[in-house]
């Protein structure tokens, strides 16, 4: 009789890549529903590049929502990610 666990009953490891465009399409209806979207572009270095769309775009508000609301989800459930930036806005 053999002892311990079942390597093949081991889900294997969800990249963060992957998981952040999954907490990005839970986000996205909210962003919608306001006019707004965003894109996921890349996640390098540990921040996560992101381009916004519609009224998220030229909001007054965007870093806000960047910040508190989706590096806030992003970072919840990837604490590896340190930041999220929007690719529109960096020089």
């Amino acid at each position: 009789m053999t002892t311990g666990t079942n390597p093949a009953a081991i889900p294997p490891a969800i990249p963060d890549e992957d998981k952040i465009k999954a907490i990005l399409e839970e986000i996205r209806p909210y962003l919608q529903r306001d006019g707004g979207d965003c894109e996921f572009v890349s996640y390098e270095n540990k921040i996560v590049n992101l381009r916004l769309h519609g009224a998220c775009g030229t909001c007054p508000s965007s870093l806000m929502t960047l910040r508190m609301g989706i590096e806030n989800a992003i970072r919840d459930q990837v604490p590896d990610v340190q930041g999220v930036a929007n690719v529109d806005q960096l020089a």
